[in-house]
């Protein structure tokens, strides 16, 4: 018996020290880095974990020869990128599948260089103690950098995931700046989603931009900017600014969810838009003032909260092959001493007011469009406004199909105004009509209302 227990003390105590040797060993292996990895040529290796020449993406920056490659494997890095050399960061996440997130509370990437690709990565700036009593009082943050500061070169940032409680989740600045942006995320940030200022230019294709707190792309100070296949969307302020003689090209972008203008142009600046979606938005498509101007061509504007189009206070837009419908106000509003040109568009089906108003000064030439199925009529001119309608069809309007008064003054050529509610041209309160070689056949009122001291010079028209 006494020997039988001594075996078992004997053995018990053998396993034991077996298993705290074993123990022992996975400790001193999980505190041990993983073999180093042989970089591809031109390239080092940056593992948080270990396996790569470095830890660090700032001790990688720091002994990088220009040209070099830095490999970022999966981890986050609580630092701050500054690259002053032409190199590449690229995450690097093999087949893991797990981000690369660089975060800090000031911004994430810096790039003073003329030469730079950054490549796959997150990038969150947290709100530190002054951003977080900005946002308690939701005061606009204008102080502190965005999360990636672009102010030099020609630098590439691509396949990015961005997300900044600062200024801004790109801030791209200065005249010598030419940036290109691509396939990046760009959301949830505590100001605006891309900033472009200061005279630089920058191409922006492919972009999902979203959540920002005020614009999702701004455009401002003779700055340029390309914006190419983008989805801007519930954003809290405008989808695209263009400010202070900027100037901006808006190419395939879808613009929806925006609690201000799709598009907003002011202070003489301009834009070009080539078949864009503009809609769902609770104010305006586009918002034209204080001197903007455009071009804007076989684009969309369409379920909007108030007037789709609206263009005052001396801008001068151009709309071309547009379709313009379903929203809760009037199609466009030209008005006080603003100035347009429509061409070859369909404006339809709108909620409220006429489909087309041009008031308070303003002037429009309107050619080869069609303007129907308006709830409250076709085209309304008043209050001073003057504007001509040439080789368009206006039709199924639910009031008149053209309205002039107020002092107004329209010049009518070469139209088809049928099949309205009421008259096909009322004319009241001391405007003027000059209208010639039009159909005014089938309006179930008749063709005419015209008041006593109205000026109409009709010839040669089919009543």
């Amino acid at each position: 018996m006494t020997n039988s227990t001594g075996r078992v003390i004997f053995f018990t105590a053998v396993l034991s020290l077996v298993l705290l040797a074993g123990i022992a060993v996975v400790a001193i292996l999980m505190h041990t880095d993983p073999p180093q990895e042989v970089p591809p040529p031109g390239s080092v290796i940056v593992s948080k974990s270990g396996g790569g020449q470095y830890k660090t993406i700032s001790g990688a920056l720091k002994d990088a020869q220009p040209g070099v490659k830095i490999l970022v494997r999966p981890g986050t890095y609580e630092e701050q990128l500054l690259i002053d050399k032409p190199i590449e960061i690229i995450g690097d996440p093999g087949d893991t599948g797990k981000a690369i997130t660089i975060r800090n509370t000031s911004p994430c990437v810096v790039i003073q260089v003329d030469h730079a690709v950054v490549k796959g990565l997150t990038l969150e700036v947290r709100a530190g103690i002054r951003e977080t009593i900005l946002m308690i009082l939701r005061a606009r943050n204008t102080i502190e950098g965005p999360c990636v500061d672009i102010s030099q070169g020609q630098p590439v940032l691509e396949d990015c995931d961005i997300k900044s409680a600062a200024v801004a989740g790109v801030g791209i600045r200065g005249p010598e700046t030419s940036a290109i942006i691509r396939r990046c995320k760009i959301h949830d940030g505590n100001s605006n989603g891309i900033w472009i200022t200061d005279g630089a230019t920058a191409l922006l294709e492919d972009c999902d931009i979203f959540g920002t707190t005020w614009a999702g792309i701004k455009i401002e100070d003779e700055a340029n900017s390309t914006v190419r296949r983008c989805k801007i969307h519930n954003i809290q302020n405008a989808g695209i600014l263009v400010t202070d003689n900027a100037k901006g090209t808006i190419e395939e972008c879808d613009i929806f969810g925006i609690s201000f203008s799709g598009v907003e142009v002011r202070d003489d600046s301009s834009v070009a838009v080539r078949q864009c979606k503009i809609y769902e938005c609770q104010q305006h498509a586009m918002y034209f003032h204080n001197h903007g101007s455009g071009n804007v061509e076989r684009s969309g504007m369409f379920n909007n909260a108030q007037t789709d189009v609206v263009i005052n206070t001396g801008a001068k837009p151009i709309f071309k092959e547009c379709r313009i419908h379903s929203g809760r106000g009037s199609g466009i509003s030209i008005e006080e001493g603003g100035h347009a040109i429509i061409e070859d568009c369909e404006i339809f089906g709108h909620q409220k007011y006429q489909e087309l108003c041009i008031r308070g000064a303003a002037d429009a030439v309107v050619r080869r469009s069609r303007i129907y199925e308006g709830k409250a009529g076709g085209v309304l001119v008043l209050a001073d406004g003057t504007g001509t309608l040439e080789e368009c069809d206006i039709y199924q309007n639910s009031f008149t199909g053209v309205w002039v008064r107020q002092n107004a003054n329209l010049t009518i050529r070469k139209c088809n105004i049928n099949r309205n509610t009421w008259q096909a041209v009322a004319v009241h309160d001391v405007a003027s009509l000059a209208i010639e070689g039009c159909d005014l056949t089938a309006n179930i009122k008749g063709a005419w209302d015209v008041q006593a001291g109205c000026e109409v010079r009709a010839t040669r028209n089919k009543e």
